[in-house]
């Protein structure tokens, strides 16, 4: 038999109390049954109403704060941006959840826009009691560097584009500076300046100064990016070094993720823990890929990382940004279709749920699971089905096929395939997993186009580098070989395929049959890359353990569901329930810890 050592409740942002009870020889400790609330934080601020020409007025203190940044039709954004301000335009409903309107500096305020375009976006904003927002560089270039670097334009230009807006009717209540210390600082590309955080600090306080004699109750906040190889202490220390230059800290933050990070969510809740710490607002940008192929793939990745952040991760923003500098989404409108910007919005506000999720035992010494469903107003959920799924924590790890698929981009004439481990990623982790083969179909096509995709000519194609480790092995899965893949956090492993040839346009199936170790987490990914060549785009496939797959349970008419977990293998899994949502009601999340020995 089997005995139960210890269940713990991860449940995101709630502290869990257990009761233990004792039944033949088995010891379980079982945790009482706690709820997750994804609701939006309810704090307030000592932020001021706006009033307008609107028949409403509009508080900028409550929380979540929703800014809307589409990109104009003009530098290849939403093709009908320029419809959104009519008086009937079809976004009511995603426009009264909608605070802030953010124009950027050159694209929209700039002299890509006329001053008939720019009344007429101001006038709407102004009837619908939306406030206006500015993103714009603040750091002044030299003749050595700066020069068509992101995060630069300085005082000047930034005091044009303020003035600019106020003559078209509008006033300026936020002024976003467009990554000051990625680009001043960090940034190594044409023209780098390199400066110290507190160079930057006191060209930003200048800039502030300057907007400042405008508009005086202008708020001035920060956006910075957080990409593969940097740390969020970086950013601590930039948040730090401002207000030990200033004398006063940055009023809000807003965090630019590059979301092919493994572990972004704890990144960002790691941050929004600092910020808001130290009293300053939090910001979180929600935003597609620059390779999505579509506009429905663009929201969907959007909205995924929406509810991976506040429903899974327990993120609560204090403000929210529907943002766009990519090709997509082409249309903002209506809000009533699904691959638009605006119909994103109305997503985020639909109804907040609550789901718990205990472990009890049964007769027959299994595992029983019970939860329940309910709203924020506490009325079960009836009749919806529960997504539960088992992850080993510990051990070698469970086989599974990691996929991928997509259109080939334009351009691209040949591809690679491989995997990066502690490079290329901004890695740092312990890895250790096998791969078994590796198949690439495009079109109708059945064959594999990966050559020697199953190492049956061992590693004859494949370039290998790196100090970790990487051997053929025999298969533990029947005849023929493995590769087994083990690297130190301070090492790094990596492997190219041979190219073969692709097709623009065509759709493709990327699956590596593999086993990977719990262990591996963060440690890197499997990925494609297109090349035309060069590079021209690459899809990555996180490195971690597969998940087991389980029986799908449904809610009662008191919003209950019932499970029974049999015949377990012997370690650390994470049982985890979700409720993937619908049309009303947001996506819910729980999780239990089971530690199982023989």
């Amino acid at each position: 038999m089997k005995r139960i050592v210890a269940v713990s409740v991860l449940v995101v942002l709630v502290f869990v109390s257990a009761f233990t009870v004792f039944f033949g020889s088995t010891f379980l400790t079982v945790p009482q049954s706690k709820t997750t609330s994804t609701s939006p934080t309810s704090s307030l601020t000592s932020a001021a109403v706006m009033s307008t020409t609107s028949s409403h007025s509009l508080s900028l203190a409550q929380k979540p704060l929703i800014w809307f940044a589409p990109q104009p039709a003009v530098v290849g954004g939403s093709l009908d941006f320029s419809a959104l301000f009519t008086d009937a335009a079809p976004w009511a409903k995603a426009a009264s959840h909608v605070q802030v309107f953010k124009f950027y500096g050159w694209k929209s305020v700039g002299g890509l826009t006329s001053d008939g375009e720019l009344e007429q976006m101001i006038s709407d904003l102004n009837r619908r009691g939306i406030a206006i927002a500015l993103e714009t560089g603040p750091l002044t270039e030299t003749t050595t560097c700066g020069s068509g670097v992101e995060g630069f334009g300085g005082p000047e230009e930034g005091v044009g584009f303020v003035l600019r807006i106020k003559a078209a009717g509008g006033v300026v209540r936020f002024v976003d500076l467009d990554e000051p210390f990625f680009y001043g600082s960090l940034y190594s590309g044409p023209n780098a300046c390199h400066w110290s955080r507190e160079e930057i600090a006191r060209q930003v306080a200048t800039f502030v100064q300057a907007i400042k004699r405008v508009f005086p109750d202008v708020v001035v906040g920060d956006v910075e990016p957080l990409p593969t190889g940097m740390q969020v202490g970086d950013l601590k220390e930039w948040v730090s070094t401002y207000r030990i230059v200033t004398g006063s800290d940055l009023p809000y933050f807003h965090l630019d993720l590059d979301f092919s990070h493994p572990d972004w969510p704890e990144a960002a809740k790691e941050l929004e823990t600092f910020t808001r710490g130290r009293g300053i607002e939090f910001g979180i940008i929600y935003t597609g890929d620059y390779n999505d192929a579509s506009d429905a793939e663009w929201v969907a990745h959007a909205e995924e990382r929406m509810v991976t952040y506040e429903a899974k991760t327990g993120g609560r923003p204090d403000h929210v940004i529907f943002q766009s500098w990519q090709d997509h989404p082409d249309y903002c409108l209506p809000e009533t279709d699904p691959t638009t910007f605006t119909y994103l919005i109305n997503r985020y506000f639909r109804t907040r749920i609550k789901m718990s999720l205990s472990i009890g035992s049964s007769q027959d010494r299994s595992l029983e699971g019970y939860g329940v469903l309910s709203d924020a107003a506490a009325l079960p959920l009836s009749g919806r089905s529960v997504e539960l799924s088992l992850t080993p924590l510990d051990g070698p790890g469970q086989f599974a096929e990691y996929t991928t698929s997509g259109i080939v981009p334009k351009g691209a004439k040949e591809a690679d395939v491989g995997f990066r481990v502690n490079t290329e990623c901004g890695c740092a982790s312990t890895s250790d997993f096998v791969l078994y083969n590796v198949r690439y179909i495009q079109g109708a096509e059945t064959a594999n186009r990966v050559p020697n995709g199953n190492f049956i000519r061992r590693l004859e194609g494949w370039g290998f580098w790196g100090n970790g480790s990487a051997r053929l092995e025999k298969s533990d899965r029947g005849a023929g070989q493995m590769l087994h893949i083990i690297a130190s956090s301070a090492e790094s492993a990596a492997i190219n395929s041979a190219s073969f040839p692709v097709t623009p346009g065509e759709t493709y199936t990327l699956r590596f049959a593999a086993r990977v170790s719990p262990r591996s987490i963060g440690s890197g990914y499997f990925d494609i890359v297109f090349l035309a060549p060069p590079e021209i785009t690459r899809e990555t496939i996180t490195l971690k353990p597969a998940t087991i797959s389980m029986a799908t349970p449904r809610t009662d008419e008191l919003g209950t569901y019932h499970f029974i977990l049999k015949e377990l293998l012997s370690g650390t899994f994470l049982l985890e329930a979700e409720f993937p949502g619908d049309d009303v009601h947001w996506p819910a999340y729980a999780a239990v810890t089971l530690s199982i020995h023989s």
